[in-house]
């Protein structure tokens, strides 16, 4: 998590305005307590998705106790209303550079 702000960052200098991060990671396991808080910082990325290897452990929302569920739901909903905006912003960028 705390390697991909920068890396989001540094692409979006770069010109690629479309970019996130896997949530919860991919390569490793990820506790309940690292996916809340990557799920409510991917609120804020441009794009976003939970994604992991084959044969990892579950790190979609059910897969963790209410609390967690109910915290990434309202994440989620912040993410749906912020998308307008933020999709304008990164259209807006991106014309202005041509």
């Amino acid at each position: 998590m705390r390697e991909s702000i920068p890396g989001v960052f540094n692409f979006q200098m770069f010109g690629f305005n479309l970019i996130g991060a896997d949530i919860c990671g991919f390569d490793l396991n990820a506790t309940e307590y690292l996916c809340t808080a990557w799920t409510e910082l991917g609120t804020f990325y441009p794009f976003s998705r939970n994604h992991n290897k084959i044969f990892m452990s579950d790190q979609e929302p059910w897969a963790f106790s209410n609390k967690h569920l109910q915290r990434v739901s309202e994440a989620i909903h912040l993410k749906y209303s912020l998308l307008r905006y933020m999709y304008t912003c990164l259209f807006k960028s991106a014309k202005d550079v041509i």
